[in-house]
């Protein structure tokens, strides 16, 4: 992925309805699955998290929990 890539949200385990996602302030932000946000910032000394714009807001994911939007299709 690269800054600007549209991402689809979903948490990697399939029994769960979404992810937690980190802002800097360390408040975890529920997101449900299927949200769509802007891949912002890649992994780091987060823990590997890497940051995507939803809604306005950096927040920090998993890396399992997403996947690329083909914008081509």
């Amino acid at each position: 992925m690269k800054r600007g890539d549209l991402v689809i949200l979903a948490n990697s385990n399939t029994y769960f309805e979404g992810s937690y996602g980190y802002d800097l302030g360390k408040e975890n932000v529920w997101v449900p699955n299927g949200t769509v946000g802007m891949y912002w910032e890649d992994p780091d000394s987060r823990g590997g998290k890497f940051g995507v714009l939803v809604e306005g807001r950096l927040l920090w994911f998993d890396q399992l929990d997403s996947r690329t939007i083909d914008e081509t299709r």
